[in-house]
């Protein structure tokens, strides 16, 4: 067993997952026994922490990103975590739902600045679209 496997089911353990639980990802990065793999130890271990957050803030904020990006394993860990923080279901539905509400806003926000550049004589589309 190489090291990188090794944290890598160091890093599932921590997730309360299988340590045979593997994705598409995990098998590339554990076949290319990449360094990438100790770094995501280092930075998933320092989400939980925050001098300026508290432990469930900490928490909300991962169950945030991690629903945004539709990764299953890290929600499921994210509303443990945040619920043994202490989250009420109100937190943990306002979490899931305040970035996905965020990122609408923005993007509504892109979309309105590109629709009246485009109608502006400076409006060049890349090269290729139109």
């Amino acid at each position: 067993m190489n090291e990188t496997t090794e944290v890598i089911q160091e890093i599932l353990e921590s997730l309360g997952l299988d340590k045979n639980y593997r994705t598409d990802s995990l098998i590339l990065l554990e076949t290319g026994e990449s360094k990438y793999v100790r770094d995501f130890k280092l930075n998933f271990t320092s989400t939980l922490t925050s001098q300026f957050l508290n432990n469930k803030e900490c928490g909300l904020i991962g169950l945030s990103i991690a629903v945004n990006n539709n990764n299953k394993a890290l929600t499921n860990f994210f509303t443990a975590y945040a619920e043994k923080e202490g989250a009420s279901a109100a937190e943990i539905a306002e979490a899931v739902g305040v970035l996905h509400c965020w990122l609408l806003t923005m993007f509504s926000i892109v979309s309105a600045i590109l629709r009246k550049r485009k109608n502006t004589a400076r409006y060049r589309p890349a090269y290729g679209c139109s």
